[in-house]
């Protein structure tokens, strides 16, 4: 009788217990959703000049867009924490092929640096754009100007920007990267066909022909005199 009565309470216990975790955990599900903003973010770039063909020395500029397709906004009121970063390869011998500068009044931030790497590990110098709070159906912009070193020798360097928000969930993660290939190319020293060493060696035979007139002339007079 007692093992009966027993047993009994010990099911009405579990169906409790069921019923309890049954009652609250849509309830504990709404309070994570409410913790954690979801917007779908896109990335697009416009790049000048368009091909990346670009000789040592050179410049080009770099916009860079993010638009917040919704539903929540995207980051934190008053902080900069929409990211878009990028890593580049770092030589000892000519250091990074590609410099980035933003552009004066730009509405971001731009932060970089050379992590340590871990042994074995190639260096690589980071760059990360930073971007205000944006809205549901709203854009934020930053423009940055771009140098290659110009002791970068021909290379051709594969670049992805990637957008990351903290705390922040992004249903459509496949519009969060922009990637592109920077060709640097060393202007050729131009070379002479027959036709230029014939004309070449003209001027020069027609410029020494007229020096050694001159001195001709010189000698000629100095004779005179004496």
């Amino acid at each position: 009788m007692d093992d009966r009565m027993n047993g009994g309470k010990l099911m009405r216990l579990k169906i409790g217990c069921v019923l309890t975790v049954l009652m609250v955990w849509p309830l504990a599900g709404a309070v994570f959703a409410q913790g954690e903003p979801v917007a779908d973010l896109g990335v697009e770039v416009v790049v000048d000049p368009a091909d990346l063909f670009t000789p040592p020395g050179s410049r080009g500029t770099l916009r860079f867009t993010v638009t917040n397709f919704g539903p929540d906004p995207a980051g934190t009121p008053g902080d900069f924490n929409v990211t878009v970063s990028s890593v580049f390869p770092w030589s000892p011998e000519f250091g990074e092929p590609v410099i980035f500068r933003k552009l004066a009044g730009s509405p971001c931030l731009l932060f970089w640096g050379i992590p340590d790497p871990y042994p074995g590990d190639p260096f690589v110098i980071g760059y990360e754009m930073a971007l205000p709070l944006i809205q549901p159906g709203d854009s934020a912009s930053c423009e940055l100007t771009f140098f290659v070193n110009p002791l970068a020798p021909d290379i051709e360097v594969p670049n992805t920007w990637t957008l990351f928000v903290p705390d922040h969930v992004d249903p459509n993660p496949a519009n969060d990267t922009v990637s592109f290939t920077y060709k640097v190319r060393v202007p050729a020293i131009p070379t002479l066909g027959l036709f230029g060493l014939l004309v070449m060696v003209g001027l020069l035979g027609l410029v020494s022909w007229k020096t050694i007139g001159r001195r001709r002339d010189v000698v000629a007079r100095i004779l005179k005199g004496s």
